[in-house]
């Protein structure tokens, strides 16, 4: 599939996206019950990861 779509329009479609899954959601309010405390979307990592724990 990959080898069909050009980077630039898979990038477009992906950034498109904006909705939050069923399961991320309740990982994170686990996280956050449990006292674990993140961050969604982390732009400062070399990915941009759905959930970042940066203190451990």
């Amino acid at each position: 599939m990959a080898d069909r779509i050009s980077k630039e329009y898979l990038t477009k479609t992906m950034k498109a996206i904006k909705s939050i899954s069923k399961l991320e959601d309740k990982i994170a309010k686990e996280f956050w019950r449990k006292g674990i405390r993140f961050r969604r979307n982390v732009k400062g990592l070399n990915s941009k990861p759905d959930i970042a724990i940066k203190k451990i």
